[in-house]
């Protein structure tokens, strides 16, 4: 027999099914971080550092492994991803350790101010 669930029951089923989809950037991102990647030039460093951060909530680990997956679902090309990278690198808040034909892996760094 199907068991009857009531209304409170399944109100609170589909509001636990509606949490599972959503996706979030996992904090906290230190402050001095961000504003450093939101001062460098383009609009891509940002968009870039945040992929990183939500990256690193996902895996539980500053260590990542940038794929064209990443790129594709912040709606960034490759080049200017790559090119955002650099900038980042650049400006210390990222190091960025590159292999010929593999995708580079990305720590994200420590920022005191």
């Amino acid at each position: 027999m199907r068991e009857r669930l009531s209304e409170c029951s399944r109100q609170r089923r589909r509001r636990q099914q509606c949490r599972r989809k959503r996706e979030f950037i996992k904090g906290p991102i230190p402050l001095p971080w961000l504003s450093r990647a939101a001062r460098l030039p383009g609009k891509y460093p940002i968009i870039v550092g945040l992929a990183l951060w939500f990256m690193a909530g996902v895996l539980a680990k500053r260590e990542i492994r940038v794929t064209s997956g990443l790129w594709t679902r912040f709606g960034i090309n490759r080049k200017s991803g790559y090119a955002a990278l650099r900038s980042l690198e650049a400006a210390g808040l990222v190091k960025v350790r590159s292999f010929p034909g593999r995708r580079p892996i990305v720590t994200i760094l420590e920022t005191d101010k």
